[in-house]
């Protein structure tokens, strides 16, 4: 289950310009590993937080790093912003 912090939450708010309303969206920043990509990785950390979060509707990678061991490349992180609709 992912439960993002509540201090990463980022508020904001977009104009529609096609209906002339705004859309009420947070963000929240999330971490995963891989050990075979960093796509891998960041397909893992959105259907974990797919359990939880609803509305989702953006991504975006904020750093990519890994872990090496032994002269090889063992672990792929990424770090994403992701983007949901606020309900109400």
């Amino acid at each position: 289950m992912v439960t993002p912090n509540p201090g990463s939450f980022e508020q904001v708010v977009w104009p529609n310009p096609i209906r002339g309303i705004s859309i009420d969206a947070a963000v929240f920043k999330l971490v995963r590993t891989s050990p075979t990509s960093f796509a891998e990785a960041t397909k893992a950390a959105i259907a974990e937080a797919a359990k939880t979060v609803h509305h989702m509707n953006w991504f975006g990678v904020v750093r990519e790093s890994g872990r090496i061991a032994d002269e090889k490349v063992k672990e792929f992180q990424v770090t994403l912003k992701i983007g949901f609709k606020i309900e109400r």
